[in-house]
């Protein structure tokens, strides 16, 4: 048998030394003629009714190009997990801390930062649930999606919980005989497990950057997993042609699923509004609260 050529041996990474030195091109890295900055604000409050959005101020701000709002974007439900059920800006009601209520970009992040200041949003809060069990109850204190019934399902949508308004799934799994187990166990520990909530916190933030091409196509730059989903997503959501929506891999700086939904949809609304490429970096602290779990 002859000498095997990879299996067994010790191979060089063919993108080792360009990482090693720095040379690789992440989101965050890219620079476009004429590309503007993004910047999101999100809302202060887990659960509230929004009674009014004032752009006005922002709009004169130095340097800004584009201020919008649930008015300016598609109303095509977005979402990741196999429901549609996010809009791509609040609409009427905020349902968990840090969902994007407006969008500003300017021609630079400092710019946009302080726009993001002017916009001035006025809430009525509304009860909020923050335990996962009465969250999931046959009786919750607050029914999250009062219109559930009529989002788009797209995964399990026979596993729907009819008795439970804020369960989306019910997945019941069933492996060997658990009463046979425990009979024959010389030991059984019960007790209550509780885990904090988490984050990947992966070294590279969230970041996407969205140009729109002369033939009214759009080129999707991102880092992340699912690339086919983005692919779909943006061409439902704005009405384009799948084959117009062009998305290409950077490297990726850490993901282990929480690079999994579709974040790029605020950025293809204002590229598409200003007709210019669009960055938007997430904070560490937008990565926490918009980035999955």
């Amino acid at each position: 048998m002859s000498e095997l050529s990879v299996v067994g041996k010790s191979v060089v990474r063919l993108d080792a030394r360009t990482k090693v030195l720095g040379k690789e091109e992440y989101c965050a890295d890219i620079k476009l003629p004429g590309m503007l900055h993004a910047k999101v604000l999100g809302s202060p409050h887990p659960h509230a009714k929004i009674l009014s959005v004032d752009t006005s101020a922002a709009e004169k701000a130095s340097g800004v190009r584009c201020v919008v709002t649930e008015k300016d974007a598609p109303k095509k439900l977005t979402g990741t997990g196999g429901i549609k059920d996010m809009p791509i800006l609040a609409r009427d009601v905020v349902r968990h801390m840090g969902e994007p209520v407006a969008a500003v970009a300017a021609t630079t992040l400092e710019a946009a930062e302080e726009a993001l200041e002017l916009i001035k949003v006025e809430y009525k809060e509304l009860p909020a649930i923050f335990d996962a069990e009465e969250a999931a109850g046959t009786n919750p204190p607050v029914i999250i999606h009062p219109d559930f019934s009529d989002y788009r399902v797209t995964l399990h949508p026979d596993r729907l919980s009819p008795e439970r308004p804020n369960v989306f799934t019910h997945i019941k799994v069933y492996k060997g005989d658990v009463d046979k187990g425990f009979k024959e166990s010389d030991l059984i520990v019960e007790n209550r497990f509780v885990a904090p909530s988490i984050q990947h916190c992966a070294l590279e933030p969230h970041a996407v950057v969205v140009c729109p091409e002369p033939d009214g196509s759009v080129t999707v730059f991102t880092g992340k997993q699912g690339l086919s989903r983005v692919k779909e997503d943006i061409a439902a959501a704005f009405g384009i042609e799948p084959y117009r929506v062009r998305v290409r891999q950077q490297y990726v700086g850490g993901s282990f699923g929480g690079k999994n939904g579709t974040y790029e949809f605020i950025p293809t609304l204002l590229a598409l509004k200003t007709g210019r490429p669009v960055k938007w970096v997430m904070t560490r602290e937008e990565v926490f609260v918009l980035g999955g779990p």
